[in-house]
């Protein structure tokens, strides 16, 4: 099983640690936070676009129930979907790359 819900919450943490503690970090460990956790999910969207059979889903749980019909939610990979997956995590990366070599001064 792959952990597909990793791609959006990577960014998401590494903002958060930055965004309550940054005050208190060096600058140098805020833009290793800052590189590291989009990086990581960039690296892992590379991970799952070269190893994952298309399409595969991902379910989390039962979103709502009525009598026999179900609807579940989670994660499901196509093509387009890896697509936009590389896209937005590599072009975000880069962006944070480029952001923090701006923002030095």
């Amino acid at each position: 099983m792959h952990l597909l819900w990793l791609i959006p919450v990577l960014p998401l943490v590494g903002c958060t640690i930055n965004g309550l503690f940054g005050k208190r970090f060096p600058t140098s460990l805020i833009k290793t936070i800052a590189l590291a956790f989009p990086g990581a999910s960039m690296v892992y969207a590379w991970y799952l676009a070269l190893t994952v059979q298309l399409p595969y889903f991902e379910t989390h749980g039962v979103w709502m129930r009525a009598g026999d019909f179900t609807i579940n939610y989670g994660f499901q990979l196509d093509q387009l979907s890896v697509l936009m997956m590389l896209v937005v995590t590599t072009i975000g990366f880069v962006i944070h790359v480029y952001a923090t070599g701006y923002m030095e001064h």
